[in-house]
């Protein structure tokens, strides 16, 4: 899974300080997607990588999970 960095993870600069103001990603901390995922249904979701975009004005994170099997 691809997701925009939260707030705490704006790097500057005009776009970042749009994107990140923005009450959509408020709540976009590591943590809380992670709960997200579990809620989910997903097995073991774990931040994977961080990255930017657009000249480094957007932080960018991706995440990874297994699909839980049913037994």
């Amino acid at each position: 899974m691809l997701d925009f960095g939260g707030p705490d993870s704006a790097r500057g600069g005009f776009l970042a300080h749009l994107l990140h103001s923005s009450h959509r990603l408020k709540d976009n901390a590591e943590s809380q997607i992670l709960t997200l995922m579990r809620g989910a249904g997903f097995a073991d979701p774990r931040k994977v990588g961080q990255g930017s975009m657009l000249l480094g004005s957007i932080s960018i994170t991706f995440y990874q999970a297994s699909a839980r099997t049913s037994q």
